[in-house]
């Protein structure tokens, strides 16, 4: 039998370090891993830089002093508006922002799923996602723990040498140093099941260095195992 791999909410938050490029997987506030986010305020944590979005979990750590940097494309907790905290925090100068395309965000992810170090995409032409002016993306490598978790360019731009059809961006591979995921169900050796949508969580764990699940219930690995189709 394998060595279980769960521990504390406590021990797991632990291995995270000031200065990391961390993602929390879902969306919104759908099955986000609102526990972990203040667990990492309770433990101090400082100077982290948020990937992919901004939304519940994540505005609970920029609220509660934990963020630095912010590069994603979503700040908002759906209904309830734009994300206070962060919202906050940006007019008072208090956090560097680097905006991406939505499409990209899960473009990036599949790259990193993918072995590669870009991926094409027109989706943000024409847009200031391109402005040289809000291009903080290097500011941002800067302040990172780890500067190679974030791309030298933000992106490049190149015509098409296939089929002709003009201007593309190469976006970069997203990639984390933690990305933490909240599921439904997780076995003692890792197994995980996401009940509804997966969003990007499928190609975000291929993205990181380092993945965290939090779980509602931890059952037995036989019990998942009995419907290996529906476990991530």
């Amino acid at each position: 039998m394998k060595k279980s791999k769960v521990v504390s909410l406590t021990e797991a938050m632990q291995e995270v370090h000031d200065g990391d490029c961390i993602a929390m997987g879902a969306v919104v506030e759908d099955r986000r891993p609102v526990a972990a986010a203040c667990e990492l305020i309770r433990q101090g944590k400082k100077n982290l830089i948020i990937l992919a979005e901004c939304s519940l979990s994540e505005d609970i750590l920029v609220g509660g002093g934990c963020v630095s940097a912010y590069r994603g494309t979503y700040s908002a907790i759906g209904a309830f508006g734009i994300s206070p905290s962060t919202k906050r925090f940006a007019e008072e100068g208090k956090i560097v922002i680097d905006d991406i395309g939505h499409t990209d965000v899960c473009l990036g992810a599949l790259a990193s799923m993918a072995g590669a170090p870009f991926i094409a995409s027109r989706t943000t032409l024409g847009t200031d996602v391109l402005n040289p002016a809000f291009d903080n993306v290097a500011k941002i490598r800067n302040m990172a723990r780890n500067p190679e978790t974030l791309p030298a360019k933000k992106y490049v731009l190149i015509e098409d040498p296939f089929y002709g059809m003009g201007t593309v961006q190469l976006h970069p591979a997203m990639k984390f140093d933690v990305f933490i995921n909240h599921v439904q169900y997780a076995g003692e050796e890792g197994t995980v099941r996401i009940d509804g949508s997966l969003v990007f969580d499928h190609f975000a764990v291929h993205a990181a260095k380092k993945v965290i699940i939090t779980a509602e219930q931890i059952v037995p690995e036989e019990y998942l195992r009995r419907d290996p189709n529906r476990n991530q």
